[in-house]
Parts: structure tokens; sequence; C-alpha cells
């Protein structure tokens, strides 16, 4: 009898520990969702469709932010009511100069001032290399230059921050005046750059009368480059811009008239076509970056619908797999 009990419980102690510790739920759950290759292959999937669509998402908000930021950035010089001509005058004009036409613009009551470059910002620009007091044997540098009249700094309310401008009164600064930019004076390590000599690569000395406010020459995406303005000797032959700005309350097309007929009466033949300066700027990098943020945007949807599908696809499955648990 006793052999028997014992046999009896050990025979049965196994199986009822077994089947007392057995859950349905689990057995259900495994049955239904399979086991882990599935699971984990499925949760990959979401966690990598998600990263990808956060991805997509931080880099459009970054681009259109980085856009924006260049779009209303401070460029260092006035582009508001000022119109713009390139002209090509032939010799067989005369060589007229140009404070002549400059008087008759600005009598005009909608015409503050003008003047004549070969550049201005945003439209055109040229360069040279030079040499500069103080730089090592051999040391060089690419510098931009344009040549620009005396009423240029008005023009675009650029500032002087040392030394003078350019003067009616002083006629060596025809010959041998520059101005630099804040930037070029501080690639020379010059802390007083007044009086200061620069040699451009045909062995020409300059000697630098003032320092103008550093401003964005062809783009705002890039840094500012070193600058040198000589000044411009007011001839009319060949081809220049001509830059006018306009009174406060003037509309375009009121200066665009007044401009028009004045420039007749001097160069009835000549073709020329005016233009806003700030709706007229090198903006191809902005365009660029804006095309980023449009492009990548529309992927970024497209991924976020996926991903709503995606979602909408997980709680059906769960909904399904969770009715037959029950």
């Amino acid at each position: 009898v006793g052999v028997a009990l014992i046999i009896g419980f050990l025979a049965g102690i196994y199986p009822a520990l077994y089947m007392s510790s057995f859950k349905p739920i689990r057995f259900l759950r495994i049955s239904y969702t399979g086991t882990g290759g599935r699971s984990w292959l499925r949760k990959s999937l979401v966690v990598v469709q998600f990263v990808i669509a956060t991805f997509l998402i931080l880099t459009t908000i970054m681009i259109y932010r980085q856009f924006t930021f260049h779009e209303k950035k401070e460029l260092g010089f006035n582009r508001e009511n000022v119109l713009f001509s390139w002209i090509k005058i032939n010799e067989e004009y005369g060589d007229k100069d140009f404070d002549l036409l400059r008087e008759r613009l600005v009598s005009e009551p909608e015409i503050e001032d003008a003047c004549i470059s070969s550049a201005i910002p945003f439209n055109g620009t040229s360069g040279t290399i030079v040499s500069w007091e103080g730089a090592y044997e051999g040391e060089q540098m690419n510098i931009r230059r344009s040549y620009v009249h005396y009423d240029y700094f008005n023009v675009f309310n650029l500032d002087i921050l040392k030394g003078r401008s350019f003067s009616r009164d002083i006629s060596s600064d025809l010959e041998v005046g520059c101005i630099i930019n804040e930037t070029a004076a501080r690639h020379f390590g010059w802390t007083d750059p007044i009086g200061k000599q620069i040699t451009d690569i045909s062995g020409k000395d300059y000697k630098v009368i003032g320092v103008v406010n550093d401003h964005h020459l062809y783009t705002s995406i890039l840094k500012i480059p070193p600058s040198m303005m000589l000044l411009h000797d007011g001839s009319l032959v060949g081809n220049h811009v001509y830059s006018i700005k306009g009174s406060g309350k003037a509309d375009f097309a009121a200066v665009s008239e007044k401009i028009r007929s004045v420039y007749e009466e001097f160069y009835p033949e000549a073709l020329f076509d005016l233009y806003l300066l700030k709706d007229n700027m090198d903006y191809e990098s902005l365009k660029v970056y804006k095309g980023m943020a449009n492009t990548i945007g529309f992927f970024s949807l497209i991924t976020i619908g996926i991903g709503i599908i995606g979602l909408l696809g997980l709680v059906a499955y769960t909904t399904k797999r969770k009715t037959k648990e029950i």
C-alpha cells in the first residue's frame, strides 16, 4: 500500500504542477502572433519607418528656417527704392561726364540721388590679386574690386567706419585712393588701415583712405569676401551700371518714367532696361534652399501618410488578435 501511494504521488506531482502553471492566454497569443522572428521584424520595420519620417520632418524644418534666415538677413546695404540699369555708351556720343547726367536726374523731385559704377551688390563683380603693407614676401590675396563714383555710398546707404569717402576736392583720390571693407582690413591684419598701402598685380600702389562697413556683394549664403573700391572717373563711355535712388514716396512707375525721359535726352538711341534692385537680386542660392525644402517636405508628407496607414494596419491587426484571444 505504501509503495503504491508513493508511486502514485510521484507520478501525479509533475502533471499537477505543470497544468496549474499553464496560461491559456499565453498559448493563444503564441498561436496567433507567431514567435520571435515575425514579431521582431514587424517592430523593426515600424521603428525604421518612424525614424525616417522624423528625420525628414526635422530636415524640412531646418532647411525652411535656414531659407527664411537668409531671405530676411541684413545685407549691409540699402536695396529699397533703388533702380539700376546697365547701359553701354559708344564713343560716338562723346565722352560726357556723369556729373552732368546726375545733376539732371536729381533735379526731378522723384529722384533722391544717382551714381555710376562698374558693379553693384548682387549684380556684377570682379577681382584682382593684391599684396599689402605688412605682408610676407610673396604673400598675395584675391580681393573683390569695383570702381564707384562719389555718390555710390549715399545711394546704397553704406557707412564709412574709418577715414573718409572719396572727395571731389582731392584729386589724388582718382589716382591712388581706395576704400576697403572691414573683412579686408582683418585679412591684412590692420588695426588702423588709414594710410596703409595696397599693391595690385600690375604693380600699381593704392593708399587706403577709408573703411566701409561689410556688406554682401553677390550672395548672402557665402561669407563676405575682402573687397576694395576705387574711384570711378565719371566717364560714360563703355558698359557701366547706373543706380538711381528714388524718394520714399515715389512709386516704381513714376521714377522709371522720369529716368527714361532723362536718359533719352542724353542718349536717344541707347538701349537700356530699368530694374528694381530688391526684385532683381541674385537669389539662385536661396532658390536651391527652397527647392530642397519643398522636395524633402513632399517626401515627408508621403512618409507621414504611409506611417498613418501603417498605424491603422497595426490597430486593425491588434484588434483582430485580441478578438481571437477573447
